[in-house]
């Protein structure tokens, strides 16, 4: 049946567009060009996929007896939405995915960090999603590998000063940091009814910590006060409480201490429910008694207690996760660099979880992991970095190896053609132009049929069909 087209409407332009789906489609943006990467992140990089990666970097590595010394490869590739890391460990023949982790950490606009040792861990962290990513992924469970475990880390809270909010000590912080018989001596004063003696100290959970401070708080699990101490009489009442800012103590909690006159080692816990705030804790000793009295303490000592975090590879690497967003898959056997079955992965990360991959530098990467190499001596740890005598150097960005990549700095380029009534509106890339519809007509329709073709062939028709104006 022939295909009428009515008086007041005809079809003008017909556009008929093939173009191959391989591995790369490229298209001009600014200078540089910029391709679509079909890669399927299922972890075999034997794909051809990544035939035509910016980058393939080879490096050697040891291997423990089991597995083979030799080179292996990471590829660096992207398309306009994600960054594609594959690493084929041709070294790691062992199929072992036992406390098995990969990382990757990016320096994503070259963020420098200050290479004092002490600080390196600091700045890292003050850079992270501000130039400076990281993923750790627990293979062994195929999840991303949690900064804090179940295990416990307790940090010493030492005594920095001795002052008293009743009686008088004589003595010296120092007196009282190891068990060794010398004394700091607290003697009460009469309040007008009974004899006190009340020591307060200030816990600052942050204080603790130099590296994920809020995270650590989150994490707080309890205090303990280890102590030695004894009086020189018999008192009424020895006890810990605990304060709020304005020095009343906690009238619901009370833990008895010894209140005799032999020397007692002992400690005390308090729970994150008794502390003085979600960051700190003021502690309060307590002596009571109807005779004058003094306290004497050898030992005092408080024990925070966080559950730990958990550290992979040497050096200072945590296993924080600032990239939540991506893809990841392995597999076991052959590529195109090593006939052997060994150990291969892919990682897709979207470009949106990048801070700084809009600026126009080149791309920092070290990538890591424990399998069954042995890099780093009497470890399973491998890294690939500028510098990897130390372990893992996540925290200077002098560490990272660099590479430019084609399509960082570029935002995608998008067109957007808007009709309304008798004008076409084109935006691309911040740019707009306006036309008026071709002579004697409005355009009324924008057909855009798209089919899928043969081997790879795709196949988008575009017909655009224009309303003859009525006289």
């Amino acid at each position: 049946m022939p295909l009428t087209i009515s008086n007041k409407t005809k079809i003008v332009l017909v556009v008929l567009i093939t173009f191959s789906l391989g591995s790369t489609l490229l298209l001009d943006a600014s200078s540089k060009s910029f391709h679509t990467a079909a890669i399927t992140i299922d972890g075999d990089l034997s794909d051809s996929d990544w035939a035509s990666a910016d980058h393939k970097v080879e490096w050697y590595m040891n291997a423990d007896p089991e597995n083979s010394d030799g080179n292996n490869y990471m590829y660096l590739t992207e398309d306009t939405d994600n960054l594609y890391v594959g690493l084929d460990l041709c070294s790691d023949v062992t199929n072992d995915e036992t406390g098995e982790w990969v990382g990757i950490w990016l320096n994503t606009n070259q963020t420098q960090v200050n290479n004092a040792s002490w600080e390196i861990p600091v700045q890292w962290e003050a850079a992270l999603n501000r130039g400076m990513e990281s993923l750790v992924h627990d293979v062994d469970n195929d999840v991303t590998m949690p900064l804090f475990w179940g295990a416990l880390d307790s940090r010493i809270y030492p005594i920095t000063e001795l002052i008293p909010e009743n009686g008088t000590f004589d003595g010296t912080p120092s007196d009282v940091q190891t068990i060794n018989s010398v004394y700091a001596i607290l003697t009460s004063e009469y309040n007008g009814s009974h004899y006190l003696t009340r020591f307060d100290y200030r816990i600052d959970f942050y204080n603790i910590y130099t590296l994920f401070e809020d995270l650590r708080v989150e994490q707080l699990r309890y205090v303990t006060l280890d102590y030695r101490s004894f009086h020189n009489v018999s008192i009424n009442e020895y006890f810990l409480s605990v304060s709020d800012n304005s020095g009343n103590l906690n009238q619901s909690f009370k833990l008895e201490m010894d209140n005799g006159t032999s020397p007692v080692i002992s400690n005390l816990a308090i729970y994150p429910e008794s502390f003085t705030s979600e960051s700190e804790v003021i502690l309060s000793l307590n002596g009571v008694s109807t005779v004058p009295f003094n306290s004497s303490y050898d030992y005092l000592r408080f024990n925070v207690y966080f559950n730990a975090t958990q550290f992979v590879g040497d050096h200072s690497a945590y296993a924080y996760t600032t990239i939540q967003d991506y893809d990841i898959a392995w597999s076991y056997g052959p590529s195109e660099n090593n006939a052997s079955d060994h150990r291969q992965f892919e990682v897709k990360i979207p470009k949106s979880e990048l801070e700084g991959y809009e600026t126009d530098t080149d791309l920092g990467i070290i990538v890591g992991g424990y399998g069954t190499l042995i890099q780093f001596p009497n470890t399973h740890n491998w890294v690939y970095a500028n510098n990897t005598l130390t372990g893992i150097p996540e925290g200077n960005s002098s560490n990272y190896n660099y590479y430019s990549m084609p399509l960082k700095g570029i935002p995608p380029t998008t067109t957007t053609t808007t009709t309304t009534g008798s004008t076409t509106t084109t935006t691309t890339s911040g740019t707009t132009t306006t036309s008026p519809p071709p002579e004697g007509g409005d355009i009324t329709q924008l057909v855009l049929i798209a089919g899928a073709g043969v081997g790879g062939v795709v196949i988008v028709l575009l017909v655009v069909v224009l309303r003859k104006n009525q006289s």
